[in-house]
């Protein structure tokens, strides 16, 4: 593992050395913690779970697509989420 970090020293990629420092020891929970601080928020002023909802699906779906071997599981998780949300409201304003 510490080869992998002196490798990106090596190539003088500090951003990417700090973030491979990060998501080594978070895991890809690394790229759930910003979203995280952003969405509490967002929620909180806004009240709409919906539109957070749809932030999810577009966000998670942009992890996929951008980071497919990094953050592929917080994106799957955000998309998942995102689509349940929006489906359990619709189905609650029909049924």
């Amino acid at each position: 593992m510490s080869d992998l970090l002196t490798q990106y020293l090596m190539q003088g990629d500090f951003i990417g050395f700090i973030n491979a420092v990060y998501v080594s020891i978070l895991g890809e929970l690394w790229f759930a913690i910003p979203l995280m601080i952003l969405f509490i928020p967002l929620y909180i002023k806004t009240e709409s779970l919906e539109f957070c909802a749809i932030l999810w699906v577009l966000i998670g779906g942009s992890l996929i697509a951008m980071l497919p071997a990094m953050a592929a599981t917080t994106g799957t998780l955000l998309l998942v989420l995102g689509l349940s949300v929006l489906l359990y409201r619709l189905a609650e304003k029909v049924f």
